[in-house]
């Protein structure tokens, strides 16, 4: 039922576990020189064959020794692979220097103070295997202490997660030279464990980041804090929002890395958001919800309760433990049985005898989890059953967000300013330095933290000028500089767009009781679009709703395509409400099945006081959907096409299919663009797919320029998660390389210039800007390439954007491949002027165009589309 224990802890209590039998440590060797320490059993138990430290070349006779060592080193390299994985250690950087030069200096501080190390302090390494096997981490850890039963004495501190053993001294002289310790379990079970020296662990080895990690958590469970999913939150300092039934926890997100400037420490201050509702109460009010509205049916409840739980994580009452939610089980409830040893027993006798919780409903279903890899490789390999009446939803639901005085009231804790986010940091490591038992557990290591937060030199690069349309004719292009906000609003004041494409063919749908204010909507957009040059005609008809049903859009959608045809240029719909299953029915019918353009619009918008504003965001959009370009900006490489790559995992109520979107520029201006979807369940297809979009796009962009090809692309991959790096440089990266290589050698044609970039918005880096004032955001066109990076990685953060509330985030950049030989400097200043090419915003946005038209395209497919749209709007950003 529970999960089982941390993955790894810390040793070093005396004898404890369930081995017999006693340890000691002999040394021998002068002072001062090195020691040759060989841990070994005062004796063996009877039957087991004696203690001997076997050195590397040497074997034992038995011909099965040599293949047990063979699968002992396999499991090894399969668990550092695991490890390089996990902590994305890839070497992207080949001798180029990733610090730029230009722009204005300025001086930042960073979310890091330095970590010092004391002395001449040494990593050793050892892997731990046991014969016989045992698959339990637990078990492992049991069995290690009773054979390491002397403790810190005389092994020093040392670190043991099942696996791996991590110690300041060694154990012994040289790589590959192993102890063999025997002993027997209390049932004289006899059982063996072999300790081998794996390696002296650099500074930079992806073994010192799981020995970090682990020092790091070690410090935070010392504070008593909670373990919530990968972060610890303090549930002591929980504040309470009864007005909207739920609780901010706040939390920490910390590491200690290698980094470019040496090891440090961040910080990062961050909430859970806590429902005090419990699971089994919101099944019941949705129950109740379907009752009022349709009557009761129970497979549009069960449906209903799926499609709203299921992709949700929940937090168990009893144990503080987190689980996502993969399916319910209709078929088990409260008052079912598992087994438990020899007998069975029900659930709600489980938890009233381990937990003293009594289930007050025993027909509520039960909510299954899968396990996930750490899971299985812990020995659990069944789903975990929960009861929907013990956990509590976390996180934020759609509906929650769309509540502005819920959203209004958090901002005040979630969406912390600089000068309040550094005193929350500085107070957290005072937190950390004040307690007596963390500060013992640094020292012990070696370790210390240092008071100031790190100090990085930046620099802001130069604000970008956008190319508009003359308004006073003539057809040439002026430029509008942007504001120290990289905001360009204004310009659309004295300035036509680049490009339009008249409307002339489009048709209006409106429920009945808001087709009084829809003629001011109208002339509102004539006005607002003859200045930008985008000639709209009156509509061909407009169709009046007698219900706001998605039923009746769908139905007035197919009576206008039958009575104009599907030569209609766009159809315009007014919503009643921001209903997911009115936009999804009307953008399915219009994209899938017509392949037509349209713009969706609130009619309480009609009737707003800033119209003259929306109407203008909307004639901007609508001419984009269209075809148009509304402005562009000055790229210096000739015959680059850039391409963006996003993926929308299987959410809420989904069989966890995800969806990947490509985009790309297809001309010169970098203002028309083609994009493309598809559809995948594993990583190998993910990649597979990604190779033939590619091909795609190249397909798009030569026809669109008369048969030639691009002879430099520029791809941005947005959506990698945590650990998933070293897939992507190994697996989607040479996909793609192998991809363009072919396609190229087919149609006789140089190979492309080819630039792969990592951007990465959920980071956890914040920079800072002292003002006048304390401490303030930093201007749009910041970037930090020094102090703050991965030594390994060509890695740069970039502040493209302007922070509206709170404490600005930069996006991470790391260039995994570069075969246009562009240096720091010109791939920073490219990236800042792409973030300015997304027209749904007059101004710079957090990461390139292309990703973020690519993660809208991801977005409405997979949660509005849930198929690929039709070809005919291939080259039109439709999902604007």
């Amino acid at each position: 039922m529970e999960k089982s224990e941390k993955e790894a802890e810390e040793n070093g209590n005396g004898n404890r576990g369930r081995a017999r039998g006693r340890a000691r440590m002999s040394t021998s060797g002068e002072d001062g020189g090195e020691k040759d320490e060989t841990l070994r059993l005062d004796k063996t138990e009877e039957g087991m064959n004696p203690t001997k430290t076997l050195e590397p070349g040497e074997e034992e006779d038995d011909s099965a020794y040599a293949e047990i060592q063979k699968q002992r080193a396999e499991k090894r390299e399969l668990y550092r692979k695991r490890q390089l994985e996990s902590y994305d250690n890839v070497k992207t950087t080949e001798g180029q220097s990733k610090v730029g030069v230009s722009g204005e200096a300025i001086r930042l501080a960073a979310n890091y103070v330095r970590v010092q190390k004391k002395g001449q302090w040494r990593l050793y390494h050892y892997h731990v295997t046991f014969t016989p096997e045992m698959k339990m981490t637990r078990e492992k850890k049991a069995v290690f202490r009773a054979f390491a039963g002397t403790g810190e004495g005389k092994l020093g501190k040392f670190i043991f997660d099942g696996q791996s053993l991590w110690t300041t001294i060694p154990l012994s002289k040289e790589i590959g030279a192993s102890i063999e310790l025997t002993g027997a379990l209390k049932d004289n079970t006899p059982i063996g464990v072999s300790i081998k020296l794996v390696s002296e662990v650099e500074p930079g080895d992806v073994m010192y980041l799981q020995f970090y990690s682990i020092v790091v958590r070690k410090c935070l469970e010392l504070l008593k804090l909670d373990l919530m999913g990968r972060h610890y939150f303090d549930q002591t300092a929980a504040i309470k929002m009864e007005n909207h039934r739920l609780e901010l926890w706040p939390g920490f997100i910390t590491s200690m890395r290698q980094h470019d400037m040496g090891l440090l420490y961040s910080v990062e201050i961050t909430h859970k958001v806590i429902r005090l509702d419990n699971i089994f109460d919101v099944m019941t009010e949705i129950r109740r919800d379907i009752e009022r509205g349709r009557g009761c049916d129970m497979n549009q409840v069960k449906e209903a309760i799926q499609t709203q739980l299921v992709g949700t994580i929940v937090l168990t009452s009893y144990n503080n433990l987190t689980y996502r939610i993969d399916d319910i089980s209709w078929s088990e409830n409260a008052s079912s049985t598992f087994p438990r040893g020899k007998t069975e027993v029900s659930y709600m006798d489980y938890f009233k005898e381990k937990y003293n919780v009594t289930i007050s409903s025993p027909k509520q279903p039960l909510l299954v989890s899968n396990p996930k890899k750490a899971d299985i490789r812990r020995g659990h390999k069944t789903p975990f059953k929960l009861i929907p009446e013990l956990c509590r939803m976390t996180g934020m639901s759609d509906q929650l967000r769309a509540n502005f005085n819920l959203m209004r009231d958090m901002g005040r804790y979630l969406f912390q300013p600089p000068h309040e986010k550094v005193a929350a940091i500085q107070n957290f490591l005072l937190r950390l330095k004040s307690n007596t038992e963390c500060q013992g557990e640094m020292h012990s290591w070696g370790l210390n933290l240092t008071s100031d937060l790190v100090q990085v030199q930046g620099r802001v690069i130069p604000r970008e000028g956008i190319l508009f349309r003359d308004s006073r004719g003539g057809g040439e292009f002026s430029t509008f500089p942007t504001n120290d906000k990289a905001d360009f609003t204004m310009a659309f004041r004295s300035n036509q767009m680049v490009t339009t494409v008249g409307l002339e063919r489009w048709i209006i749908i409106v429920p009945g009781r808001d087709a009084q204010n829809v003629d001011n909507l109208t002339r509102t957009m004539y006005n607002v679009a003859r200045p930008l040059g985008f000639d709209i005609q009156q509509p061909m008809d407009m169709v009046h709703l007698n219900s706001a049903s998605p039923t009746a859009y769908v139905e007035a959608i197919n009576g206008v395509v039958n009575s104009h045809g599907k030569k209609l240029q766009l159809v315009f719909v007014i919503l009643t409400n921001n209903n997911l299953d009115t936009y999804a029915a009307v953008k399915k019918r219009c994209y899938i099945d017509y392949g037509i353009p349209s713009q969706c619009f609130l009619s309480k918008n009609v009737r707003a006081k800033g119209l003259m504003s929306i109407a203008t965001k909307v004639v901007i959009q609508m001419n984009a959907k269209l075809g148009g370009e509304p402005w562009n900006i000055k790229l210096p490489l000739r015959g680059l096409m850039v391409v963006g790559f996003d993926i929308h995992k299987g959410g809420t109520g989904s069989k966890r299919t995800s969806i990947g979107a490509m985009t790309c520029s297809t001309n010169e201006s970098h203002g028309r663009y083609f994009s493309v979807v598809s559809f995948y369940s594993s990583l190998e297809d993910l990649a597979s797919n990604m190779a033939k979009d590619i091909t795609k796009c190249l397909c798009a962009w030569r026809k669109v320029n008369g048969g030639a090809l691009p002879g430099r692309i520029i791809f941005y991959r947005d959506g990698v998660g945590e650990g998933q790096l070293h897939y992507v440089y190994h697996t989607e990266l040479e996909a793609i390389k192998e991809q363009l290589n072919s396609f190229y050698q087919t149609a006789n044609m140089e190979i492309p210039k080819f630039t792969f970039i990592v951007c990465t918005k959920r980071i956890n880096t914040r920079l800072f800007m002292e003002g006048r004032n304390g401490f303030e955001n930093p201007p749009p066109g910041t970037v930090a390439d020094n102090a703050v990076t991965i030594p390994e990685r060509w890695d740069f953060f970039l502040i493209s954007h302007s922070g509206r509330q709170g404490t600005v985030a930069p996006t991470s950049y790391n260039v995994l491949w570069d075969r246009n030989q562009l240096d720091a400097d010109k791939i920073q200043r490219l990236t800042f002027k792409i973030c300015h090419l997304y027209y749904n915003w007059s101004g710079g946005i957090s990461i390139p165009a292309v990703v973020q038209y690519a993660h809208k395209l991801a977005y409405m497919t997979g949660i509005s589309l849930k198929a690929e749209a039709s070809e005919k709007l291939s080259h039109l950003l439709y999902y604007l």
